[in-house]
């Protein structure tokens, strides 16, 4: 048999392993339009379009055994968030939020079996999310947009 030369053959020997991340998320509003859009809103037409975000955080990978590692990535992201309204009469507006949030997964990783230099993985967990920047609630009726500074994703 023959042996074959693993690239950094050694690196699931140790328990934790440390990381950085960048990224560009795309981020866009979901919204629900209310009973009474229609009927009695001014407004014909909202939409919100993507926008480009910025993400930064560390990564914090432990091993548990062969096949599987817990990780989080605690990140701090910076979204630019729009609403376009449209209005009857043809006049438009725009509506920027801007938010800074703080995002804390909680990962699992499975990992296959290693051949030669290679292996498949899946990653699947829950994270929350917590906008940092928030002033007080706006008042019902406020023409700013209010929205939820809390996140649960899976």
């Amino acid at each position: 048999m023959q042996y074959f030369r693993k690239n950094l053959e050694y690196y699931d020997d140790k328990p934790i392993h440390f990381g950085y991340l960048m990224g560009l998320p795309l981020t866009r509003f979901h919204f629900v339009h209310g009973d009474n859009f229609l009927t009695q809103d001014t407004t014909s037409r909202i939409t919100a379009p993507r926008t480009v975000g910025f993400r930064m955080g560390f990564v914090v990978n432990a091993y548990l055994n062969e096949h599987w590692d817990i990780r989080t990535t605690p990140t701090v992201a910076l979204y630019d968030r729009v609403l376009e309204y449209e209005y009857a009469g043809g006049t438009k507006r725009k509506e920027l939020r801007e938010a800074t949030w703080f995002e804390i997964p909680l990962l699992l990783k499975y990992k296959s079996q290693r051949r030669k230099n290679s292996r498949m993985y899946m990653i699947g967990g829950i994270t929350l999310g917590l906008e940092t920047n928030v002033r007080r609630r706006l008042q019902q009726g406020s023409d700013r947009l209010n929205a939820k500074s809390v996140d649960l994703s899976i």
